[in-house]
């Protein structure tokens, strides 16, 4: 390889980390708590179900979206620890299927983990699903419960 070549793939390298460095410190910044979705799933003929603690780290909003079946209604439950049924930190929500849900909760900074119990509408035999997440960043078409 020439003299030239090296010089080029060496800049082409530097220049692909510094772009990569200057990404994910942006992403660190935008989306500092537990902002992950996570799968969550339940059948409507059941009493629903509570998601796993998730250690949650700033006073933002849960975030909830029912993706398919009937709406879900939801509420979030703090603890400090992983264990157990936890304290209610909001008021139950009915959020409809495709709405990116926001819901307002007392969880940060008196506990340490949150969590959401969610529960069927209807007793259909349907099969709900979504995605949830213990922090949030707000989302254009975003609604406030």
């Amino acid at each position: 390889m020439k003299k030239g070549e090296k010089m080029k793939k060496r800049i082409s390298v530097l220049l692909l980390m510094a772009t990569l460095l200057v990404l994910s410190f942006g992403m660190t910044v935008y989306a500092s708590g537990n902002t992950t979705d996570v799968l969550w799933a339940y059948k409507c003929n059941t009493s629903g179900m509570y998601t796993l603690y998730r250690n949650k780290m700033d006073n933002s909003w849960v975030y909830c979206n029912p993706r398919s079946g009937t709406s879900t209604k939801a509420k979030a439950y703090g603890s400090n620890n992983t264990n157990g049924s936890g304290t209610a930190c909001s008021t139950e929500k009915t959020i409809p299927v495709g709405v990116k849900g926001f819901i307002k909760n007392s969880i940060h900074p008196t506990y340490s983990y949150g969590r959401l119990r969610l529960r069927p509408v209807s007793s259909s035999n349907t099969q709900n699903w979504g995605m949830w997440s213990v922090d949030s960043v707000w989302e254009s078409g975003g609604v406030e419960y």
